[in-house]
């Protein structure tokens, strides 16, 4: 098979944050409010022990909800195809996100 001359031409590109990012985030805060809310309802029947416990969890929750904020974003290139490129060539230097006729959603490595 020939070579395959083809050129990516980026159209725009900008930092995406992470799956795994987004799901830290979101278990920190559900776990968050979850702890916290119970902890005060505990307070309420004074339960301070308990209630203190619950409210430390939550402070936990927060600190992994600030862990996953932290964690750096990728570069999200979109592009189009001019021309036939070989997607193995391609995915040798970026990740493929989508393929959507001739345009390409990539992440940088």
């Amino acid at each position: 098979m020939g070579e395959l001359t083809g050129e990516l031409i980026q159209m725009n590109a900008h930092m995406v944050v992470t799956d795994g990012a987004v799901k830290l985030i979101l278990v920190g805060a559900t776990l968050a409010f979850v702890f916290a809310l119970l902890g005060c309802k505990l307070f309420v029947e004074r339960k301070l022990k308990a209630s203190f416990i619950l409210v430390g969890l939550a402070g936990l929750a927060l600190m992994l909800m600030f862990v996953g904020s932290r964690i750096p974003r990728v570069k999200e290139i979109k592009s189009c195809v001019n021309g036939p490129v070989s997607l193995e060539r391609v995915a040798a230097v970026y990740d493929i996100v989508n393929v959507d006729g001739k345009e390409l959603t990539l992440r940088e490595r």
